[in-house]
């Protein structure tokens, strides 16, 4: 079985789907660092060198790549859900679980990271974060087997809830 975590950007998905893959005796995947591999410069480069839409063209090519890996514990980009058949390609690959945060927080959480462009007509992050939000809500709720609120927890409470959760 594979475990995909989904969710806005700053919503502590690869930090949990690092010790989660540890936990359970998973293998890692980071979509993101495949992209960067796959691409030879940062998501940043990419966005800024060829458009978001060249990054999400990518972005599927490497997911489409993934899609025979089993026992895996998958770090995704908070905008894959944005294509449809990424969203086709993710409920097939396994159990999709969304972290749920709040724009505030995630803006807490990566502030104004150079290495994150703004992926809306926003001038500014939080503006950005919050019309993604508004966005992307939807679809990761109903992509979603599990929903992990994960505002003001810790790793090891989102951790354990996954845990106790997944094996019910």
């Amino acid at each position: 079985m594979n475990i995909i975590l989904i969710g806005m950007r700053g919503s502590g998905k690869n930090t949990v789907a690092k010790i989660l893959a540890q936990r359970l005796n998973l293998k890692l995947v980071d979509t993101d660092r495949l992209i960067e591999e796959e691409a030879e410069k940062s998501i940043s480069d990419i966005i800024k060198d060829k458009g978001l839409n060249a990054f999400r063209n990518l972005e599927t090519k490497i997911l489409s790549g993934v899609k025979k890996i089993n026992n895996a514990c998958l770090a995704t980009g908070g905008g894959i859900i944005e294509k449809k058949y990424n969203k086709k390609l993710l409920s097939r690959l396994g159990f999709i679980i969304y972290l749920r945060i709040t724009p505030e927080l995630a803006f807490k959480r990566i502030g104004n990271d150079p290495n994150r462009p703004l992926l809306t007509d926003e001038t500014n992050m939080l503006q950005d974060l919050k019309k993604l939000y508004l966005k992307r809500k939807p679809v990761y709720e109903k992509l979603a087997r599990l929903t992990i609120n994960c505002d003001n927890k810790n790793n090891d409470l989102i951790i354990n809830e996954i845990i106790n959760k997944i094996r019910l």
